[in-house]
């Protein structure tokens, strides 16, 4: 049997979820099957599909013959990826690296995720011997601050931060169509919805999960605002289904916006970013920031704003 570990990222996932985001090519079917016969086992125990994993637990899975399709094997990561993600590093201390993740790299790999920050993370020990672990994530069109723990303390420590709401997450977004109210809050439970359970998208839902926004407009010209937005709650797409929920989708933010996100003569990249993380570990207040990429800093050049 192959023998994984529960990453902080994957804790409150469901094990049919985790099997099938790390196994793929598993079928349905299969894994059922699987799971059925006792050859998926959460630390050394028969398992059911929807039990909670929790961080450390060891998910141990039989090795079987992929006979249903053809595995290709994924290419090794490029020199050029590893470089990049070598330069983003815009902090680092004993116990963590913050990365500023450029837009368009994914934070894990997954079907037609040719390559992943998970997947560069021996490129960046820097001199240690553990590999450092993701234990936040942020969509792979967002670019800005990411966390990875050096250790496995750091990793378990920021987890649990990450789930009691403490860490402050300030993002930079500019939006098609400036909000009503200078200032608010968004309170709108969000929920993904998919007949397979494997949605990539999010909605606004009464049934979904309590979800809650700040945001402040910093900037506007004609149809477009600068904002700076605040997540109190850490949901999937959070707060590209929640500008959207108010009528002023994340510019160039196609799947939550539609044809209404794009504007003419600027980036059809979306624009949101980031910009800082800030929180105390063994007593140190760490406060991160990360540059905006390029076609942001040429969309505000374009708008004239600062």
């Amino acid at each position: 049997m192959k023998t994984s570990e529960v990453s902080v990222a994957e804790s409150g996932m469901r094990l049919d979820r985790w099997v099938k985001k790390n196994y793929p090519d598993i079928t349905f079917v299969f894994l059922q099957k699987l799971l059925r016969k006792g050859g998926i086992k959460v630390d050394s125990k028969k398992a059911k599909p929807e039990q909670k994993l929790e961080t450390g637990q060891q998910i141990s899975i039989i090795e079987f013959e992929r006979r249903e399709k053809t595995v290709k094997e994924k290419p090794p990561i490029s020199a050029a990826m590893i470089e990049r993600l070598q330069k983003a590093v815009i902090y680092k201390d004993e116990n963590i690296l913050a990365i500023n993740k450029p837009p368009g790299l994914a934070a894990q790999g997954g079907t037609n995720v040719k390559e992943s920050v998970d997947e560069a993370l021996d490129f960046l020990k820097f001199g240690l011997d553990e590999r450092p672990r993701l234990v936040h994530r942020i969509d792979k069109d967002t670019s800005g601050v990411m966390l990875l723990a050096r250790n496995r303390k750091s990793a378990v420590t920021l987890g649990k931060m990450f789930k009691e709401k403490g860490i402050k997450k300030t993002y930079w977004a500019l939006t098609a169509k400036v909000p009503e109210n200078i200032e608010g809050k968004i309170s709108a439970p969000l929920a993904a919805k998919s007949s397979d359970g494997y949605s990539e998208k999010t909605s606004v839902d009464a049934s979904g999960k309590k979800a809650i926004t700040m945001y402040r407009v910093k900037e506007k010209v004609g149809e477009v605002a600068f904002v700076e937005l605040e997540p109190l709650t850490g949901r999937m797409h959070q707060l590209r289904a929640h500008m959207a929920y108010i009528g002023c989708p994340i510019l160039s933010d196609g799947k939550y916006g539609g044809r209404e996100a794009f504007i003419t003569g600027l980036s059809d990249k979306m624009h949101l970013h980031a910009r800082s993380i800030e929180f105390k570990l063994s007593g140190k207040k760490i406060f991160v920031t990360a540059p905006m990429p390029e076609h942001m800093l040429e969309s505000f050049k374009m708008l004239g704003l600062e």
